[in-house]
């Protein structure tokens, strides 16, 4: 009698744990710079340009040791001029070797808006981190297919990046009730049966 009563209790306990299991977390990445260039066709001057893309963190990878990266779906945006999206393969990448951080062009193997700071010697992706200031890295005139066109970096002042962490999710106060109400039920089955 004790081994079912024990075992109701580890399987109830079992129960409740799981949606405690550990999870990934997702971070939205960005990078800033004040740059030139043109957006689907109109050319911007001297703009804040804003790249950014959201991942979770079980999908990092780190094909080579000191290089992390993770495939994402990235927007652009030209204050002034508007947004798109970008159609091609990005990734966002952390260079440990090479401290650089920013995103990068699978299709075209190339550099879109990377930030250059000491600071990514030590980051691989998982956290929040920055904002991050430095020189930018890029492939000026290079253009990057969006969904209304193309994106095309002529010149770059400085690149700001930073990774922000998405809030923990909290489970809603229905929830917690149910919880404790199932665990006070379990609780008392075990102290009836075991008086």
């Amino acid at each position: 009698m004790y081994n079912s009563i024990a075992f109701r209790l580890f399987l109830a306990l079992s129960l409740c744990a799981a949606p405690l299991a550990a999870h990934a977390d997702a971070i939205t990445y960005t990078v800033t710079s004040t740059a030139s260039g043109s957006l689907d066709g109109t050319s911007f001057s001297n703009a804040l340009v804003t790249i950014t893309g959201s991942a979770d963190t079980s999908n990092i990878t780190s094909p080579i040791a000191g290089i992390y990266l993770s495939d994402l779906t990235t927007t652009v945006s030209v204050a002034g001029v508007g947004s798109d999206t970008l159609t091609d393969t990005i990734h966002v990448v952390s260079n440990q070797l090479n401290p650089v951080g920013g995103f990068g062009d699978v299709s075209t193997n190339s550099a879109l808006l990377f930030a250059v700071n000491s600071a990514f010697s030590s980051y691989d992706l998982s956290t929040a981190f920055g904002p991050v200031s430095g020189l930018a890295s890029y492939n000026a005139g290079a253009g990057y297919a969006t969904t209304s066109g193309s994106f095309v970096i002529d010149s770059a002042s400085g690149a700001t990046f930073v990774a922000t962490a998405a809030a923990p999710a909290i489970p809603e106060p229905s929830s917690l009730l149910l919880l404790t109400t199932g665990v006070m039920g379990v609780a008392g089955a075990v102290k009836r049966k075991l008086a």
